[in-house]
């Protein structure tokens, strides 16, 4: 049976750019098909970010009961750790349940220190949303030109 996560359809990964400007993304299953299409999604709209500018914001939804396979670990550490320079980015990640949490508490211990601060882990969706609206606010007082947003990218 697939998991539904809240707005989206999501066989094991998907992903869709809200009118917020907010891409989401949502796990329903670590397969390795799900974790190369998250890799290859990211890696786009970070180069997608670096060429236009702007402020990409991702919520990455877990579905309840999700362990991270060793496979994703791995994968999602090395995407981490090659973010490109300059990059203005938030990452909130929703995951609902405590075991899912230690899990990627846990890989997230092996990324340099440095490349966690645009990242979150948030077992309430709600206090996720509030911290990406957060970010946004700041990014843009700080630099309204800059990180105000875009288009949405294709």
């Amino acid at each position: 049976m697939k998991k539904q996560l809240p707005g989206l359809a999501t066989p094991p990964f998907a992903s869709e750019q809200r009118a917020d400007g907010v891409w989401v993304y949502g796990f329903a299953r670590p397969t390795r098909e799900a974790v190369d299409c998250y890799v290859e999604t990211s890696r786009r709209h970070d180069l997608i970010y670096i060429e236009q500018g702007g402020h990409l914001q991702r919520l990455i939804l877990v579905a309840p009961g999700l362990v991270p396979t060793p496979y994703f670990a791995s994968k999602a550490v090395r995407l981490i750790i090659a973010t490109p320079p300059g990059l203005v980015e938030s990452t909130a990640v929703h995951v609902p349940d405590s075991l899912g949490m230690r899990f990627l508490e846990a890989f997230l211990r092996q990324v340099p220190e440095r490349l966690l601060a645009t990242i979150r882990l948030f077992m309430d969706l709600c206090e996720a949303e509030a911290w990406l609206a957060e970010r946004r606010a700041l990014l843009i007082q700080s630099d309204p030109e800059g990180v105000a947003g875009l288009p949405a990218p294709e």
